[in-house]
């Protein structure tokens, strides 16, 4: 969660976090422009690991390509008004936190 959240908060700005399905998976995803061209990191669950993302935005998503953080089973994820809403199961273990986002959120 603490790596969630880390991420989460180095992105907060207008617009640039939310949530999405890729293929599938449920996503916490966040936009940033560097030197002009759109970036995406997409944190999610893959072949049991929690991973992250990070490519240009025009990159097809292949998920099996993530950088793994750690072991993980699955991740659901939500924004309700300005909440971040995030649960993670390991080993038949759900964990859960709530993000206050400071930023306007894509709905």
């Amino acid at each position: 969660m603490a790596y969630i959240r880390s991420m989460v908060r180095g992105s907060d700005m207008d617009q640039c976090i939310h949530v999405e399905n890729l293929d599938g998976i449920p996503a916490v995803s966040m936009r940033n422009v560097y030197d002009g061209d759109t970036y995406v990191t997409h944190l999610y669950v893959y072949d049991g690991k929690l991973r992250e993302w990070f490519a240009e935005e025009s990159e097809a998503f292949a998920p099996e390509f993530g950088e793994s953080v750690c072991a993980m089973d699955e991740m659901n994820a939500e924004i309700t008004g300005q909440l971040l809403h995030v649960a993670l199961r390991a080993q038949d273990t759900w964990t859960t936190v709530e993000i206050a986002l400071r930023s306007e959120v894509i709905e």
